[in-house]
């Protein structure tokens, strides 16, 4: 199962791992093959029990829809990027994790040009399943940016 801590999901750990390796590919479905995962399940096996359930039962066109809507041009088929985004008017948080190998954290550089009330959090030996492998601090981090930004005088 590929919901690991660690693992390829760590920027740490992907430089140990040759160019053809699938990890380095990023190709899932060959990680998948050779069923070769190392690190502790971020989930317990009730959870992912609970997801296989859900999505045998309705599918995964709306997690795929997502990719599809956001990559290569913004899914109208030309290869042209995106339209910039207008401007989020909403106190925003990003929690980002510092050794994520699919989401870095210089992910969020451009956000500031469009997002005029935007705070920035960057967990700290952390991979690319934050809640998962450190919900202490996302909490945390999380719930403190609530408090300060919107609970009442």
């Amino acid at each position: 199962m590929i919901f690991r801590r660690g693992w390829y999901w760590d920027v740490e750990n992907m430089r140990r791992y040759p160019p053809e390796s699938a990890e380095k590919q990023m190709d899932m479905l060959r990680m998948i093959e050779e069923d070769d995962y190392e690190g502790e399940l971020i989930f317990s096996e009730d959870v992912l029990d609970y997801w296989t359930e859900t999505f045998e039962a309705t599918g995964f066109t709306g997690g795929f829809n997502y990719y599809r809507a956001n990559l290569g041009g913004g899914g109208d088929g030309d290869g042209a990027p995106p339209p910039p985004p207008p401007d989020i008017e909403v106190p925003c948080l990003y929690v980002g994790a510092e050794n994520d190998t699919i989401l870095r954290p210089s992910s969020s550089d451009g956000m500031p040009s469009f997002i005029p009330d935007l705070e920035r959090h960057v967990i700290a030996d952390c991979g690319h399943w934050t809640q998962q492998e450190k919900p202490e601090e996302f909490d945390r981090v999380t719930l403190d940016w609530i408090r300060r930004k919107f609970q009442a005088a």
